[in-house]
């Protein structure tokens, strides 16, 4: 298998004052074979450098604790938006790198 696992969604907007733990929307990481695997780039793990974000292997992306306290979620305090990479892998080891974006709403 050369087909590499595709993402259909890379932007994500959430509501300000989200709660710990609360799914902010999901990549639609897809394969042929199966996703197997999907992490932060920058940490090869699937919380953000920052720490304000997670990934679980059905590709949702959950506010951590830390995320929850952060400017992210507190629309008047800002960031309102960040960019990060994310690389998902599949059963025949294949690869895709990916941008996503996460955008917090007033």
């Amino acid at each position: 298998d050369e087909n590499r696992p595709t993402v259909g969604n890379t932007t994500i907007s959430y509501a300000e004052n989200q709660t710990a733990n609360a799914v902010l929307g999901n990549i639609g990481a897809a394969d042929d074979k199966g996703v197997t695997g999907i992490v932060f780039k920058a940490t090869g793990t699937n919380v953000s450098a920052d720490g304000y974000y997670q990934i679980n292997a059905n590709g949702d992306v959950v506010l951590t604790a830390a995320g929850a306290a952060a400017g992210v979620n507190d629309f008047e305090q800002g960031p309102n938006s960040g960019n990060y990479v994310v690389v998902v892998s599949d059963a025949a080891g294949n690869q895709l790198e990916t941008t996503i974006t996460l955008k917090e709403t007033d």
